[in-house]
This record gives structure tokens, sequence and C-alpha cells, in this order.
């Protein structure tokens, strides 16, 4: 399993945390935001082109590798 997080407000709490996870499942952050500190983990900044959307949209079309489970994958495709 990989996460892609999106959110460039969030907390440096949350940051710690993901950096933790990020040694058994792989973390993404997808940013609108430059130069901020993701805590040593690997992020992609990108247009602030359709908000929330837009980034989940770009990680899905550049940096999934369709074969790997992500959260929430299951229940998009049921619906599709």
């Amino acid at each position: 399993m990989k996460i892609c997080v999106v959110g460039w407000y969030l907390y440096e709490p949350f940051y710690l945390q993901l950096k933790k996870v990020h040694q058994n499942y792989p973390v993404m952050v997808v940013s609108h935001q430059k130069d901020k500190s993701y805590y040593g983990l690997p992020h992609v900044e990108i247009p602030n082109i359709g908000l929330e959307f837009g980034a989940y949209d770009y990680y899905l079309k550049n940096l999934w590798d369709d074969g790997s489970d992500e959260i929430g994958r299951a229940s998009c495709r049921e619906r599709v």
C-alpha cells in the first residue's frame, strides 16, 4: 500500500506521524506550496490547478504505479 497526501496546510505532528508510517507504507506528498518543509517525506510541487482534486489527479496520472493498492482506491472503483 502507498499513501498519497494532499495537504500543504497540515501541521508538524501530522507530518511526523507520516514519517513513521513511511517506513512501512511509502508516502508521497503532493502540494501546491513551494519551499515548505515536509520533514524528509518525498514530495512534489505542482501548479495550483483543481484544488485537491487536481493534486490527486496528478498523483494518479504521474506517480502511481497502477499496481499498488491505494487508500480509498477500492471504493472509487466500486462506483465506476
